[in-house]
């Protein structure tokens, strides 16, 4: 199994999303300072998806082959593309784009992808550590927001 390859796949998700949300920022600007600093954690994420690649062959990544499923990647990422062309030409409000977005998030954070890594202590804590932690906070940023929005409504 191509274990960079599947990776760099990772990474390139978390720039579709950065595009995405960079899409949003600039549709819905009510909420643009939101959809910025995500989009920002987006290519933050794909740089530590990066970094993991390149420190693979230094023993500070082993990946568990059971949860690193190439058909898990692939999916998402078609889930994202499948969201960005049908979803987006129909998003015509902040609620609908954070609604998507949450779909996405939450795919995420339910696959198996992240029991994939067994990382060095000190490279996790530089690193994946805080991807993990982000992406479940997109979770729960995205779901705030949605309520701000309900109750505007």
């Amino acid at each position: 199994m191509d274990y960079k390859k599947i990776i760099s796949e990772m990474s390139n998700n978390e720039l579709k999303l950065y595009k995405l949300y960079n899409i949003f920022e600039k549709k819905f600007p009510e909420k643009k300072e939101f959809w910025k600093k995500i989009a920002i954690q987006e290519v933050y994420h794909s740089d530590i998806l990066k970094k993991i690649n390149e420190n693979i062959d230094n023993n500070v990544v082993t990946i568990i082959e059971k949860y690193m499923n190439p058909e898990d990647v692939i999916d998402f990422s078609n889930y994202i593309d499948d969201r960005i062309e049908n979803d987006l030409n129909n998003c015509n409000s902040s609620l609908q784009a954070l609604k998507i977005a949450l779909l996405i998030e939450e795919k995420f954070t339910e696959s198996k992808l992240f029991k994939s890594f067994i990382i060095d202590p000190k490279f996790i804590k530089r690193t994946f550590g805080s991807l993990i932690v982000q992406t479940k906070e997109h979770v729960q940023m995205i779901r705030d927001e949605i309520k701000a929005v309900e109750n505007k409504n």
